[in-house]
């Protein structure tokens, strides 16, 4: 399977811009663990709880989603 039947079956890859993935809530991928901040940020690694390094970009790029909770870090 070459570079082009691999982009007709899964479509144009993702592009990534110069800052790098960003997001107000980052989910572990080890422990399930929520980490929610109130700016924009890179992926929180480790986490706090498990000391996991991967993380899945949640989706809270738009607003706050510590508007009425406490802030976690």
């Amino acid at each position: 399977m070459d570079e082009e039947e691999i982009r007709d079956l899964l479509g144009d890859p993702d592009e990534v811009g110069w800052g790098g993935m960003t997001s107000r809530v980052w989910k572990c991928s080890r422990c399930g663990l929520v980490h929610m901040f109130r700016s924009l940020v890179r992926p929180p690694a480790p986490c706090s709880n498990c000391a996991g390094i991967a993380f899945e970009r949640l989706s809270g790029r738009g607003k706050d989603p510590l508007a009425s909770q406490q802030m976690r870090a």
